[in-house]
C-alpha cells in the first residue's frame, strides 16, 4: 500500500486526541486506504488490535448495522479492553440515524473516532449541526503529481520525472489505477466508478427520480470545464433539447453533484470590490482523468483538463480558489491562502509570445497587492512574459514554491 504521507502528517499529531476525524472526498480518492494506513500507524506503535474497531458499513458484513441504536450498541460490544478504543467507520451514512450513535462515542473518553463519508457535505453539515466545534475535516483528493511520481520512481527507479509526468496527465490520480497498464481496463474501471458515485452519492441519497436530468446536466458540465457560465445556460440548453426543468431543480442537482465530492465549483470574485459573485461560475472534477473519460471529449477540451489540474493542485496546497472577474473579463484562478493572493492565468494551446502577452496583460490588471503567475501546457520557451514569471505545467505541480511577480 502506498502511504499518504501528506495525509498522515495530518493525522498523526491528532491521534489519541478525542476531536472527530472526518475523513471526506469522492468515492475512490483514497479514503478507505487512508482509514487502513491509520490502522497500520495504530498497530506500528504497539496498540492492541483488540482496541481497533474498523467497520466498513457500506459491506455486507455490517449488513444488520442499519440504525444508529445498532451500532452504537456494537461498537460499545467490541470497546471491553483497557485503554483508548480507535474506532474507525467507513462510509457511515449507510447509517439510518448514525449522528446519535456518533455523539454518543464522543462523549467516550475512551473512544478516539474517524469517520469517512463519500457524501462529504452531508458529513460534514451533520457534524456541524450536532458537534460543532469537536470535528476536524481531512478532505482526500487522488494522487498529485508528486505522489504519483513517488510511487512510480518505487516501482522503477530509472523511469524519468517526463515520462512519469507525461503519465499522470493521461492517467490522472485514481489509486485503484496506479499499477495497471492496460488502457481498455482503466478506461472500464473509471467509468464503472462515475456512475457508482452519480448512483450511490448523487440520485439514491438525493432521491433523485429523473435520473436522466440528471445526466443531461452532467454532460453539459462536462463540455465546459473551464469556462464561466450560469444555471441558465443549463436550463436554455435543456429548452433546446426538448427538456424542461427549474432553475432550482437545476441548482439543486449540482448541489448533489458537489456534495458527492464529485464536482467543485469555483465562484467568480470582483478584483475591483473583492466581492464574490454567485450568479456564474466554473466547475472542476476531482480527478481530470475521470473528467477525460466521462466527458468522452478526449482531447477536444485539453485547456479544461490542464485548467483541472491546475485547480486540484491549488486546493491540494490549501488555496481558496476563485475566478478572478476583472470588467469584462475573466483571469483563471484567483488563489487565496493566510492573506496571500495569487493570480494564474493559462493562455490557449497556442503558446507564443502574444498569448503570454495576452496573459501577462490580463494579470497585470490585478495590481500590486497580487502575486501573478503564467501556467502554460508545456515548458515555456522564456522564463517570463512582460516580467511576469512562466512555468510549464508539470513544473508549476512539483514545485514547492513557484516564482511569482508581486
Amino acid at each position: 500500500m502506498y502511504l499518504r504521507e501528506s495525509y498522515l502528517d495530518i493525522i498523526r499529531p491528532q491521534i489519541g486526541q478525542q476531536q472527530i476525524k472526518a475523513v471526506t472526498g469522492m468515492r475512490g480518492s483514497g479514503k478507505t486506504s487512508l482509514l487502513k494506513m491509520v490502522q497500520g500507524l495504530l498497530l506500528a506503535s504497539a496498540v492492541p488490535e483488540d482496541n481497533i474497531i474498523y467497520l466498513d458499513l457500506e459491506q455486507a458484513q455490517a449488513a444488520d448495522i442499519s440504525s444508529g441504536q445498532r451500532l452504537l450498541s456494537y461498537v460499545q460490544y467490541r470497546m471491553i479492553s483497557p485503554g483508548i478504543h480507535f474506532v474507525l467507520l467507513d462510509e457511515i451514512s449507510q447509517v439510518e440515524g448514525w449522528p446519535d450513535a456518533v455523539m454518543a462515542l464522543a462523549g467516550d473518553s475512551t473512544c478516539d473516532l474517524y469517520l469517512a463519508d463519500s457524501a462529504g457535505a452531508s458529513l460534514i453539515a451533520a457534524l456541524t449541526d450536532c458537534l460543532p466545534g469537536r470535528f476536524m475535516e481531512i478532505p482526500v483528493l487522488p494522487l498529485s503529481l508528486s505522489e504519483f511520481y513517488d510511487f512510480g520512481q518505487r516501482l522503477d527507479t530509472t523511469v524519468s520525472f517526463e515520462r512519469l509526468a507525461d503519465r499522470f496527465m493521461e492517467q490522472g490520480g485514481l489509486p485503484i489505477l496506479l499499477a495497471m497498464d492496460d488502457a481498455d481496463m482503466k478506461k472500464e474501471i473509471t467509468l464503472s466508478l462515475y456512475r457508482s458515485i452519480l448512483l450511490n452519492d448523487v440520485v439514491l441519497p438525493g432521491k433523485i427520480r429523473d435520473v436522466s436530468l440528471l445526466l443531461r446536466i452532467m454532460r453539459f458540465v462536462l463540455s465546459r470545464v473551464g469556462q464561466v457560465f450560469a444555471v441558465k445556460s443549463i436550463y436554455d440548453d435543456l429548452i433546446r433539447r426538448g427538456q424542461r426543468a427549474s432553475a432550482e431543480t437545476i441548482a439543486n442537482h449540482l448541489k448533489a453533484l458537489e456534495g458527492s465530492g464529485l464536482l467543485f465549483r469555483v465562484p467568480r470574485r470582483d478584483l475591483k470590490t473583492r466581492a464574490v459573485l454567485h450568479n456564474n461560475a466554473k466547475y472542476f472534477l476531482a480527478d481530470h482523468h475521470l473528467l477525460r473519460i466521462a466527458s468522452g471529449l478526449g482531447s477536444r477540451n485539453l485547456q479544461g483538463v490542464w485548467q483541472n489540474i491546475i485547480f486540484l493542485e491549488l486546493v491540494r496546497r490549501g488555496y481558496s480558489v476563485f475566478v478572478a472577474k476583472t470588467g469584462s473579463e475573466i483571469v483563471d484562478f484567483w488563489a487565496e491562502r493566510d492573506g496571500e493572493c495569487l493570480l494564474i492565468q493559462m493562455p490557449d494551446r497556442r503558446r507564443s509570445k502574444s498569448s503570454l502577452a495576452a496573459a501577462a496583460e490580463k494579470l497585470a490588471k490585478g495590481g500590486r497587492s497580487f502575486g501573478k503567475l503564467i501556467v502554460t501546457a508545456d515548458r515555456p520557451d522564456e522564463d517570463a512574459a512582460d516580467g511576469v514569471p512562466c512555468l510549464g505545467l508539470s513544473d508549476f505541480l512539483i514545485r514547492i514554491e513557484w516564482p511569482r511577480k508581486d
